[in-house]
């Protein structure tokens, strides 16, 4: 009996400490680790020391019952909210990996989902995209009016009044290998509303890349303190610019943690489980002020290395 109270305490603690750590977000090197694996492994693995002792112990319903329970957060994906037609302001946030599996069936996917806000990641470089993208990828932008950064891209079905790149901090792997961090804004003029639209894409942990130039362990712990200035970099512009703003994007963190939290402060998140097809395991996001989410979806894995966030708004009052 001592054994199996051992046993438990074993891995309640292991479980505090796991959940203590992905709590954490992206604020520490732990986070950022935590953060490109998935919770339910660590989970399981706490839950070894129990289950040995029900398996010696010869509790084999027990046994199938812990492994079950410690399966409970691989769910697939919830999908909630009411199955009607949506309505409102629909906005795409997407990185399409530059096009890599498809530029046809890319931009045949996007005509047909045809948005009233298109925020695009890894969409460049500016001499490959639209200009020398496939006429499908570049017939999706028609009737729209866009500006880009070097691999982002922003689309509305309106009038762009002003938009501009804001420098973001970068580690020292990202400035050592040129890759640029700026955040792409826009203010735009949409069904009568003036909005301001942010496509952030934050760095990257890149743990491969960093390993081959031996600098895992640095780059790791600067991930964490250019996340938490990127994240501070867009608070302070939606501050700065007061109305209706949605912020979508490649965040490249978990939506969990101090950061996400922080964010949320000047945008609430629009894809939750109130919404239709909640993932809590995307690193890919959508918050905005000023409107209501009506129904939020997950779209197809085979366009790109990210799903594509499609959400509906309705727009608030103004006061």
């Amino acid at each position: 009996m001592r054994s199996g109270i051992a046993a438990a305490v074993v891995s309640a603690l292991l479980i505090a400490v796991v959940v203590g750590i992905f709590a954490q977000g992206e604020t520490t090197a732990w986070g950022v680790i935590a953060s490109r694996t998935e919770l339910w492994i660590w989970l399981l693995l706490s839950l070894i020391p129990l289950a040995i002792w029900l398996f010696n112990r010869k509790e084999k319903p027990w046994f199938i019952i812990t492994l079950v329970l410690s399966l409970v957060p691989a769910l697939p994906d919830v999908a909630l909210g009411s199955p009607e037609l949506p309505r409102g302001l629909k906005v795409i946030v997407f990185n399409i990996e530059h096009g890599a599996k498809g530029q046809d069936r890319l931009g045949l996917y996007l005509q047909t989902q045809d948005p009233d806000i298109l925020l695009l990641q890894e969409a460049g470089p500016l001499e490959n995209f639209p200009g020398s993208a496939s006429p499908e990828l570049r017939r999706a932008l028609v009737g729209r009016e866009f500006r880009q950064s070097k691999y982002e891209l922003i689309a509305v079905k309106g009038k762009i009044l002003d938009w501009g790149l804001v420098p973001l901090p970068r580690t020292q792997l990202e400035k050592q290998l040129n890759s640029p961090k700026k955040l792409l804004w826009v203010t735009a003029q949409i069904h009568g509303r003036k909005i301001t639209i942010l496509s952030p894409h934050l760095s990257p942990t890149w743990a491969g890349i960093a390993l081959q130039h031996g600098q895992l362990f640095s780059q790791i712990q600067q991930v964490s303190a250019s996340k938490t200035g990127q994240i501070q970099t867009i608070r302070r512009i939606l501050k700065n610019r007061p109305g209706p703003a949605l912020v979508g994007g490649d965040f490249n963190m978990r939506m969990a943690g101090p950061l996400y939290e922080s964010l949320k402060k000047d945008a609430p998140d629009l894809f939750t489980p109130k919404t239709r097809g909640f993932n809590p395991n995307r690193i890919d996001g959508l918050f905005g002020r000023g409107f209501t989410p009506v129904r939020a979806e997950l779209g197809p894995d085979n366009l790109s290395d990210h799903r594509p966030l499609i959400v509906w708004l309705e727009p608030k009052a103004l006061p």
